[in-house]
């Protein structure tokens, strides 16, 4: 998917079996940022809807192995520079207008749809989706 002006010139990918609605109305996802020089940050977070809040869990490496936060809070959606992905995800794919949830299908149909929109941008990696 594409990311707001001022997060640089990265491309961000969802792994599309990684988004999942948990029993506590958080919507988990595993974000893949990729550099114009081919560096890929992983990165486990739930967005809370209701709130419009972020915790990051867990960062991973290329390998996709992860690194446990210690105590991870949640904080403010960016909606700006390198974490301005996260504002994206949530007012174009994980949450709907009235600060509720989608499911992990509503999630992935509108991946899906800005996946055919953003064409050179689409998913390049295989399971990731944009």
């Amino acid at each position: 998917f594409t990311a707001p002006v001022g997060s640089g010139s990265n491309q961000y990918f969802v792994d599309r079996a990684s988004i999942e609605l948990g029993a506590d109305r958080v919507i988990r996802y595993t974000v893949v940022v990729r550099s114009p020089t081919g560096v890929e940050n992983t990165i486990y977070e739930g967005l809370a809807c209701d709130v419009r809040e972020v915790k990051t869990y867990a960062h991973g490496n290329s390998k996709r192995q992860f690194s446990k936060r210690s105590n991870p809070t949640w904080g403010h959606i960016s909606h700006r520079g390198v974490k301005g992905y996260q504002g994206v995800l949530a007012t174009r794919f994980m949450c709907d207008d009235s600060h509720g949830y989608l499911h992990e299908e509503g999630a992935l149909e509108r991946l899906e749809a800005a996946r055919s929109v953003d064409g050179a941008q689409a998913g390049e990696s295989g399971d990731d989706n944009n």
